[in-house]
């Protein structure tokens, strides 16, 4: 099998560029036609010199790792942030890149922040930057997807101390099954919440705040199904 040329994988870089974002809501925020954006990604049309400014300028991708896949996809790079071995950059303006790229897994953070107050669902939520970290931890420690991976932010203190306002939580999007004690987020209608559940044996679930001052809330196998998870909670990073 002939080795993929750089154009060839076009599509799979503009659609990181895109990443949770729905493609043709991307395509309206920047100001590009849906046609355009269709023939890159199912056609497999090369972009305008035109396009792909208008791309570079609302992204801050570089017209070069968009076309060739070589060097950062990034113009303005990553800089290293306070943390345990498991991630090591965040993208900053006017910061320098200092490690390779192909050792780290590149995971987008969502502007949504978890609460009882938010007020954009989750798959509408805007990428405002990407948070690196190393690749052997995702796949091997984490055995993590990257492709099934987010990163948001909690408010409020309804799950203290385990989890405090400002914390950044790593989401396993790929589980859904409400394991018991482990932490989920949640839609409820328009917000997103963290919340414990611990399964009973006659099937009910407790969605459970690890602060006292909540009430917890029992409710039965058949309205546990119709829980909408966004993810299991694997990881939080926070500042001191």
């Amino acid at each position: 099998m002939p080795e993929k040329l750089p154009m060839d994988q076009l599509k799979e870089r503009l659609e990181f560029v895109i990443g949770k974002e729905r493609p043709y809501a991307f395509a309206a925020r920047i100001g590009l036609g849906k046609s355009t954006l269709a023939g890159i990604l199912n056609k497999g049309a090369c972009p305008q010199t035109s396009t792909l400014i208008k791309i570079a300028m609302n992204t801050n991708i570089s017209i070069n790792w968009l076309l060739t896949g070589k060097g950062h996809p990034w113009l303005n790079h990553v800089s290293v942030v306070p943390s345990d071995d498991s991630i090591t950059m965040a993208r900053e303006p006017g910061e320098q890149y200092h490690v390779p790229p192909q050792s780290y897994v590149i995971v987008p953070r969502f502007s949504i922040q978890v609460s009882g107050e938010t007020e954009d669902p989750f798959h509408c939520g805007q990428v405002v930057d990407h948070i690196a970290f190393k690749s052997d931890w995702i796949h091997s420690v984490m055995r993590l997807d990257p492709k099934k991976i987010a990163l948001v932010s909690i408010v409020g203190d309804s799950m203290e101390p385990t989890l405090k306002e400002g914390d950044l939580v790593l989401l396993d999007q790929r589980d859904h099954s409400m394991r018991n004690d482990a932490i989920y987020v949640m839609r409820r209608d328009e917000d997103l919440v963290a919340k414990r559940l611990q399964r009973g044996f006659d099937g009910s679930v407790t969605i459970k705040n690890d602060n006292d001052a909540y009430e917890d809330i029992k409710i039965t196998l058949e309205q546990a199904e119709r829980l909408s998870i966004v993810g299991r909670v694997v990881w939080v990073g926070r500042r001191f």
